[in-house]
């Protein structure tokens, strides 16, 4: 528990000349199977909406799949809602879409970091290139359902929480969307820490005192960053991904996930990816949401040491040049060509 009156409000300069995100098309293009179903996905909201519509979890069945791709196509493809989604929060029937991420291959290889005195337990997070779990499940991986019509979802709550415990983030990928913020908490007792969100041009950055109040960062708008800490410690990083929807999750330790206010009654793609390896090695497949019930799907992933290990040996590297983004073209069944992307940002 925060304990009161110990946050300090102090801020430091960064020292360094401010960045911008990653250009749009740079890291839609990236993200391949995952974003390629964007483009038919929910709408990205400008205000901060409470949820509604919210599905119970009375049934627990597994609803009918039927795998789509698994080979990321190389696309460009931008966000396509229409302005009314957007504004208007889905009000209809809703499923809950829950299941496993798991990977399969060769063992994730050791990663070449050094840990400062005092965060020699932050080998559990980052001593591997990707963290797994029993019966092969995936931690720190996207998880994306998209495609279920111009309708807007919005996110269930303001703030995207995180914390810091032995020198590390509590998880390696972390999503969030139009309307939302991160805030980070520092856990530990004595450790101070300087979260920095890479891309987010912030002008200062507000320490993490042992047992203060969550500071809160803030993105740019959709883009992918890089949440580091400006301490020295070079292996506190999370892949922070700001989408254009809110129906997405982040896989846990066991590699479970659970999306919910999905609208019901129609086939959605289901899309999971993970930000460490060098090529994100996403998988996509179809699914039947069923209303006022957990629909179950499971994703598996396959790693080839060889093929998709980064450069750097652990993925925290900010990619360099690259594409600029594209014009946003109209959407597969759609009607619209959505809004125009971000401009280019230097990545510098």
């Amino acid at each position: 528990m925060p304990l009161p009156g110990r946050r300090r409000d102090a801020t430091r300069a960064t020292g360094h000349a401010a960045q911008g995100p990653a250009p749009a098309g740079r890291y839609l293009a990236a993200l391949g199977t995952l974003v390629t179903a964007i483009s038919a996905g929910g709408g990205c909201g400008n205000e901060d909406h409470g949820r509604s519509g919210t599905a119970s979890t009375t049934t627990a069945t597994a609803a009918t799949t039927t795998e789509v791709a698994t080979a990321a196509p190389t696309a460009t493809v931008t966000p396509s809602a229409s302005p009314s989604a957007r504004r208007t929060p889905y009000a209809g029937p809703t499923g809950t879409v829950v299941g496993r991420v798991t990977i399969k291959g060769d063992p994730a290889p050791k990663t070449n970091f050094r840990y400062p005195s005092g965060c020699e337990g932050a080998v559990a997070t980052y001593g591997r290139l990707f963290r797994t779990g029993a019966e092969g499940g995936l931690a720190d991986a996207l998880v994306a359902v998209t495609e279920y019509g111009n309708h807007y979802v919005p996110p269930a709550r303001p703030a995207v929480p995180l914390t810091i415990t032995n020198c590390a983030y509590s998880q390696r990928t972390v999503v969030m969307t139009d309307g939302q913020h991160l805030t980070v908490e520092n856990d530990m007792t004595i450790e101070q820490f300087l979260p920095h969100l890479d891309g987010a041009r912030q002008p200062a950055t507000i320490v993490a005192i042992p047992g203060g109040a969550p500071i809160k960062v803030f993105s740019r708008g959709i883009s992918r960053y890089w949440l580091r800490d400006q301490m020295g410690r070079r292996h506190m990083v999370a892949h922070v991904f700001h989408l254009p929807y809110a129906t997405a999750d982040v896989t846990s330790l066991d590699g479970s996930f659970r999306i919910e206010g999905i609208p019901a009654g129609r086939t959605v793609k289901v899309s999971a990816m993970l930000p460490q390896l060098k090529n994100m090695n996403a998988v996509t497949r179809s699914l039947e949401v069923a209303p006022d019930r957990e629909n179950t799907i499971d994703l598996e992933l396959t790693f080839d040491a060889e093929r998709d290990t980064p450069a750097d040996g652990h993925g925290g590297t900010k990619p360099r040049g690259g594409p600029t983004a594209p014009t946003a073209p109209t959407a597969t069944g759609s009607g619209d060509p959505g809004p125009t992307p971000p401009a280019p940002a230097s990545s510098k």
